[in-house]
Order: structure tokens, then sequence, then C-alpha cells
């Protein structure tokens, strides 16, 4: 029965550690980053734990034993946890990489043009590797559908742009 409630206890913490990422951490016990003591390798170790232990009591194995076989279990989950989260960690993408001005000197396309001056319209951009819409701002009049370059961000979403004509 505790086994039962180990791999429960465990399942519900590393999943929760999964979908809301970070609730966990207002705790900060992990040490200096490393993931040793994450929510997700505690999480680990715990569903390994109960697991283990589970397994060795349907072998037949003593309390203690199926402990032990716990233990060993749970260490290998919450060890492959930590270092999936080193991983992550190592992967991650920092916020310079995610910067609006790194779209300079992207062409697009209009998909709004405008009328005037200083008119905000729509381009289509690609960031990111995505297509986004974003809106512009030209010192000329740019009609739909004209190809233009990325020139200057004047904000998170507008951008200046310079028509190919």
């Amino acid at each position: 029965m505790v086994f039962t409630i180990a791999v429960i206890v465990g399942f519900v913490v590393l999943v929760a550690s999964l979908v809301f990422d970070g609730v966990f951490e207002v705790f900060d016990a992990d040490f200096g980053g490393s993931g040793l003591f994450s929510t997700a390798s505690v999480g680990g170790f715990i569903t390994g734990f109960g697991l283990g232990g589970w397994l060795g009591r349907a072998l037949g194995l003593p309390p203690v034993f199926a402990s032990i076989v716990g233990r060993l279990l749970g260490g290998a989950i919450g060890w492959v946890a930590v270092l999936f989260y080193r991983w992550l960690k190592r992967n991650e993408l920092s916020p310079q990489a995610l910067s609006t001005s790194r779209i300079v000197g992207t062409p697009g396309v209009v998909t709004a043009g405008t009328a005037a001056p200083g008119e905000q319209g729509l381009v289509r951009v690609t960031y990111l590797g995505a297509p986004r819409t974003m809106s512009f701002v030209a010192d000329s009049p740019i009609p739909s559908g004209a190809e233009v370059t990325v020139t200057e961000v004047m904000s998170d979403n507008v951008l200046k742009v310079l028509d190919f004509r």
C-alpha cells in the first residue's frame, strides 16, 4: 500500500512540475541549478521508489528488500530526471535569441498597404522560422503585395520597412 501511494504521489509531483513549470521552485531547494533537487528529479525518485517497491513486493520480497529495490529504481529514475533537467537547461534559448531586433534586414510582403507616409499597415515576415504578421510604417505609401525589407524595429509589434521598388 505504501509503495502504491508513493507511485501516485511521485507521479502527481512529476506531472505537476512539468505542466506548471516553476510552481514548486518557490521553495528554492535546488542547489546551484544542478537539477539534483529539482521537483522533476524528486518526483522521479518518489515514483521510482514506489514502482520498485511495488515490483519487489509483487515478486515476493520482504518489505525491507522491496524498499531497497525501490531506492535503486528511484535513484535511477531520479538521475535520469537530473540529466534531462540539465540537458533542457543547456539547450534553453536566451532572451536575446528571441529579441525582435533580429528581424532587421528580413524581407517581407505587405498584406495591408498604406495610402500615405506614416500610416500603419500590415506586413508578413518570417520570424524565428515561422511567418508572422506585424504592423509597419514607411516613409512612402506602399501597396498590398509589395515586397519590402525591415529596416528598424520601432516596438515589439511595429516595424519600419523600405519598399524594394
